[in-house]
């Protein structure tokens, strides 16, 4: 019986893997923009946008501190959307909150 619904197991992941991709921006490589492993270097190689904002308004001690965080954690640039700096410098991710739905439509 499984090996029935294997081969649409595979066609089902390897469909939502390409969907994926092809949502995903990309730069020269043809790959999204990944971050970690030594990067970014600095604060320049981020786009320009909130994180970078937040970096820049940081002291310099905290602001060594984050991205010293950003260089270690591996994450793609779309990251960048939901990635939070604290005063001291600590990254964490925080997912937005839905809006609330309106009042006809609670249960």
């Amino acid at each position: 019986m499984q090996r029935r619904f294997q081969p649409l197991t595979v066609a089902v992941a390897l469909s939502a893997a390409i969907v994926t991709a092809l949502a995903l921006p990309t730069h020269a490589g043809g790959q999204p923009p990944m971050y970690g492993k030594g990067q970014p270097a600095s604060i320049e190689e981020l786009p320009p946008g909130r994180i970078r904002d937040r970096l820049e308004s940081l002291s310099p001690a905290a602001r060594e501190r984050a991205l010293e965080w950003l260089q270690r954690l591996e994450f793609p640039a779309s990251d960048l959307e939901v990635l939070q700096i604290d005063d001291q410098g600590g990254i964490l991710y925080a997912d937005p909150m839905p809006p609330p739905l309106p009042d006809d439509e609670r249960d």
